[in-house]
């Protein structure tokens, strides 16, 4: 397979590995990109003989701890000397528990076009599906080793962010990737299954009370849905349990921009933007969205934060998406 890395790249992860006593950074609300990707790479260091760690200011889901081994909480064991970020493209993305340690990131592994560098060194591949491809070509790149369990973090990974594969940034190179990854010994079907097809009872009970809350706009071309805390709290869902939501936008028929708003414990509004690459509608970059309110992403799929009131929220973010879609579609002068 063709190196898909620049030599600065290859330089880059070449003098990372070089250094000892490592912090790895997941980003908060861990998925399976950034977990499987952050094992793999304390995987790695360690068979090198290194001394590493993760944390995370979040737990991890209970969905995803499968990935993350069965832990569901990482604290901070010992004080670095490397701190590397792994699938995070802002600060803000640390979370609260670790915001102090996105000032003293030594090396940002990532994906997303929209990152910030906040890093001092920044190895950034955009046209790349997931952190777990980008770590797939550095390892190579290195002559780092694969074996099983390694084989198994990236590739988990890889099929998360690129949704087993469905979604628009997986390219041919993914699947080989992927390809090269599935010659190792482990279940890629369980790990699918897990990922894609099991959810508990109570998220969908509460997937289902969200399509109450459902309205769309501009002809159903524009879907949104609501969930409130009081709704999670009456079914007794867990808060991390709740990354299935945003899947529900992207299943009514006809819809070429999702918005997901969710309103969390403590007050803050967590709005999840979605795109279908559909002609001729396949040009809306929710990322450009999300940019306007300190948040970020990628072209069909991306984040942001507020604290604000619900219907506050709702107000802005349609207004917003609106916006650049009339920019888009509705201008006769464009």
């Amino acid at each position: 397979m063709k190196t898909m890395l620049t030599d600065k790249q290859v330089s880059l992860f070449s003098e990372l590995l070089k250094r000892d006593n490592f912090c790895i950074v997941m980003h908060k609300s861990p998925d399976g990109d950034t977990i499987g990707s952050s094992f793999a790479l304390l995987s790695a260091l360690k068979k090198m003989g290194k001394n590493a760690q993760i944390v995370c200011s979040d737990e991890v889901p209970p969905q995803m701890r499968f990935i993350s081994d069965g832990i569901d909480v990482f604290d901070l064991q010992f004080e670095p000397e490397t701190v590397v970020s792994v699938d995070i493209a802002s600060q803000t993305l640390f979370g609260e528990k670790y915001a102090y340690l996105s000032e003293k990131v030594d090396f940002a592994i990532d994906h997303h076009f929209s990152n910030t560098f906040y890093a001092k060194e920044t190895i950034l591949c955009d046209k790349m599906s997931s952190a777990g491809e980008v770590m797939f070509h550095l390892f190579k790149s290195a002559g780092i080793e694969f074996d099983d369990y390694i084989a198994k973090k990236l590739y988990t990974a890889i099929s998360f962010d690129s949704g087993c594969f469905r979604f628009s940034n997986t390219s041919p190179e993914t699947h080989l990737a992927a390809a090269e990854l599935l010659r190792y010994d482990f279940d890629a079907s369980a790990i699918n299954t897990k990922m894609f097809d099991c959810a508990s009872l109570a998220q969908l009970k509460i997937e289902s009370d969200a399509l109450n809350s459902v309205r769309q706009y501009k002809d159903n071309q524009i879907t949104m849905v609501t969930v409130r805390y009081a709704q999670v709290e009456k079914l007794g869902v867990n808060e991390n349990e709740l990354g299935g939501l945003t899947a529900i936008t992207r299943r009514v028929a006809g819809t070429v921009v999702g918005i997901t708003v969710r309103e969390k414990s403590d007050g803050e509004i967590r709005i999840s933007l979605r795109s279908q690459q559909e002609a001729p509608l396949a040009d809306f970059d929710v990322s450009k969205v999300a940019a306007k309110f300190g948040g970020g992403g990628h072209v069909r799929a991306a984040g942001l934060s507020m604290r604000c009131s619900v219907e506050e929220a709702e107000q802005k973010i349609l207004e917003a998406v609106i916006e650049e879609w009339d920019r888009l579609y509705d201008n006769p002068c464009k």
